[in-house]
Order: C-alpha cells, then sequence, then structure tokens
C-alpha cells in the first residue's frame, strides 16, 4: 500500500496536517450520516487550504477505490489496517526531515524539569498581594 505518493512532495507539515484530516475522517465515519461533521470544518477559522484538503480527499478516494466501498461501510480491522499504514506514512515523513528525535535527550530533559519542580523552592523576597483596585481605592 503506497498512500505516500500522494503527499511525497509536500512538506512536512502539510503532509501531516493531511494525515491528521484522513484520521479524523476514520474518526467521523463512525458517526451517523445524519450527524456526522465535515472532517475539514470544526471551527471556521481552523479550515485546511486547498491543498491540503485536496491531498487529504485524494487520499481517501485511493482508499475507498481499494477497497471498493465508503470508509464508512469498512469493519473495524480494515479501518486499523489503514489508519497504521497512514501511521506508517506520518513516519516516513518526518524521518524525511534534517533533524532526528533524540528519546534519551527528551528522557533526560524532563527528568531534569522533574528534578527542578520537586525542589522546595524559598523566597528572595516576600510575595506581593495585588488588591483590586475598587478595593483599594475604599
Amino acid at each position: 500500500m503506497n498512500l505516500f505518493s500522494h503527499i511525497q512532495s509536500a512538506s512536512h507539515e502539510d503532509g501531516i496536517t493531511a494525515l491528521f484530516y484522513c484520521f479524523r475522517a476514520f474518526e467521523h465515519a463512525k458517526k451517523p450520516l445524519e450527524v456526522r461533521p465535515d472532517i475539514f470544518r470544526d471551527h471556521p477559522s481552523c479550515v485546511p487550504g486547498p491543498e491540503i484538503q485536496a491531498m487529504t480527499l485524494a487520499i481517501l478516494a485511493e482508499i475507498e477505490q481499494r477497497e471498493g466501498k465508503p470508509i464508512d461501510q469498512f469493519d473495524s480491522m480494515t479501518v486499523r489496517s489503514y489508519t497504521d499504514a497512514l501511521d506508517e506514512v506520518g513516519h516516513q515523513l518526518t524521518a524525511r526531515l534534517p533533524w532526528r528525535l533524540d528519546p534519551e535527550r527528551g528522557e533526560r530533559l524532563l527528568r531534569e524539569m522533574r528534578e527542578e519542580w520537586a525542589r522546595p523552592k524559598t523566597w528572595t523576597h516576600s510575595p506581593i498581594l495585588f488588591v483590586p483596585a475598587t478595593t483599594a481605592s475604599k
């Protein structure tokens, strides 16, 4: 299954965004058609651009064509196989980035932050109390 071909030339951000909407389509397909929201429009200020919508719809169309039915008719095993495949596409997109994830560094940073938060705090000055203006002027 080469769903990657639809986003091969896309930027990492655009490809990951298209994958997000594909995952959303699978999630929304579980809902009855009469209450199923549009995968692209959960809020007017968050509508993706036409390129991302086209990429998403191309991926979903290819999946439906391969299966010969719409995604809302897929059984749970079919949905799982495609969401796994889309997840793999996301990993391939991330592997193209010039930097690599460093799990050991991430764990070290988390450990340092937790240690910092666990230390007792000592006040070097007395805390300032803020009084609302209406109370202070009376």
